[in-house]
């Protein structure tokens, strides 16, 4: 059961512009700590509201007894500080599910976390995206199969599955129909990534039937590119991510605040994110939301063959190879097996025709039959989890490794 939340408080005050977050008003009485510029800042015993993760957007009143996962510091209520000895009279009160993130990405997608499934064709269908999104996730319904009949019909059975927010990508160079825009519209989604081609080619069209449309990148310039087209966002793609890649791969690290500090537009991260610490990591470094692929093919929910998860449980780090990196056609990432690991040496001449036979991977389990996609992430997921737990526990991790931060750093920042 959600834990109540204390009733909201005036005196949310900025932190400042080095800050993504805000100080709050009021501390308890008889904490000597004062306000600390952190998201914990201050004990719920004095009703301090929990401060958003981005300039300008509240996240809401902070549960009563601190934040799930928060240690005993913060479990008990206390300002954040590990000295702090001022109880909280509400300490007997039990902690629920973490709380909904309130940002821009939240505010844009309907969700209550800003997580987001990765469009995989094939994979992204109703039973996997249904999951994401009655988890508080967005689900998102790919189109990359070119199977567009199939994929209405996976659009109508999101309709008895959930009656939560989903989107449709759209994978430009995998798509051929000239009408995929009214096709989109019409399932009556009102969220789409575009990805893989220009994103001036359905930019305009998509808005002007009033859906938010956020394109995939993977460079700083292919950003200002979509700024440019009119996007509403964008998901900025780390080279370490499965599936199709720029021949020039830039690590997330690299990437993600690059554009993040070129773009006043929500970014979602992509690549590299598996868990809450990956999560945080994204979040100190721009974005508004993540995205995952590999984690989600490997969700319970997923319909590729066990043969696949397996091989993505016992993968290590080293275990996905880059392919393709000079063309013709795309790069891309996935798992190492025979036939890829010949392939990073010697290159087919056509690496799309390899996916001729992709079904007998995917839903026959024959792991030699056509290329796994997957990013380097495989190296850190040991166990096949319900989607439902994957998203709880990353936002738990991430709530908790938070506060963990500000315990750990915060005493300087209070003492400068």
């Amino acid at each position: 059961m959600r834990a109540q939340a204390v009733d909201q408080q005036e005196g949310l005050r900025p932190a400042g512009p080095e800050h993504l977050v805000f100080q709050l008003d009021p501390v308890p009485d008889g904490c000597r700590h004062g306000a600390l510029p952190s998201c914990f800042s201050h004990c719920p015993a004095g009703g301090g509201r929990l401060a958003s993760l981005s300039p300008g957007k509240p996240r809401g009143p902070l549960p009563r007894g601190g934040a799930r996962g928060a240690g005993p510091c913060l479990a008990l209520g206390h300002c954040g500080q590990i000295d702090c000895k001022q109880p909280n009279p509400r300490k007997d009160e039990t902690i629920g599910e973490p709380m909904a993130i309130n940002n821009r990405i939240t505010e844009l997608l309907g969700v209550e976390y800003p997580i987001v499934q990765a469009p995989m064709g094939w994979i992204a269908r109703a039973q996997l995206a249904s999951a994401v999104s009655n988890a508080g996730g967005l689900g998102v319904i790919e189109t990359s199969s070119g199977r567009l009949d199939e994929v209405r019909e996976e659009v109508r059975k999101m309709r008895t599955l959930t009656s939560k927010p989903f989107g449709v990508n759209i994978a430009q160079a995998f798509v051929r129909d000239p009408d995929i825009v009214s096709f989109v519209v019409d399932q009556g989604v009102k969220f789409v990534t575009t990805s893989a081609g220009d994103p001036n080619r359905y930019c305009s069209a998509l808005k002007a039937a009033g859906l938010t449309v956020f394109h995939v990148v993977p460079s700083l310039a292919a950003a200002l590119k979509a700024i440019e087209a009119g996007v509403d966002g964008l998901v900025v793609e780390g080279g370490e991510g499965g599936g199709f890649k720029n021949g020039r791969d830039v690590a997330s690290m690299v990437l993600l605040p690059l554009v993040c500090s070129r773009v006043k537009v929500p970014v979602i991260a992509a690549g590299g994110i598996v868990d809450g610490r990956t999560m945080l990591a994204a979040f100190a470094l721009g974005a508004e939301g993540v995205q995952m692929g590999t984690r989600m093919v490997s969700a319970a929910e997923s319909p590729v063959h066990g043969n696949w998860k397996t091989a993505i449980l016992e993968a290590k780090e080293t275990d996905t190879v880059f392919l393709n990196r000079f063309g013709p056609g795309p790069a891309l990432r996935a798992l190492r097996t025979e036939k890829t690991s010949a392939y990073e040496k010697t290159p087919p001449e056509n690496i799309m025709a390899e996916f001729g036979n992709a079904l007998d991977l995917y839903f026959g389990g024959d792991m030699e039959a056509s290329i796994a996609l997957s990013g380097q992430v495989a190296g850190r997921i040991d166990e096949i989890k319900p989607v439902a737990q994957v998203i709880a526990e990353t936002v738990a991790e991430f709530e908790a490794e938070l506060a963990a931060l500000q315990r750990q750093y915060g005493r300087a920042a209070a003492t400068a």
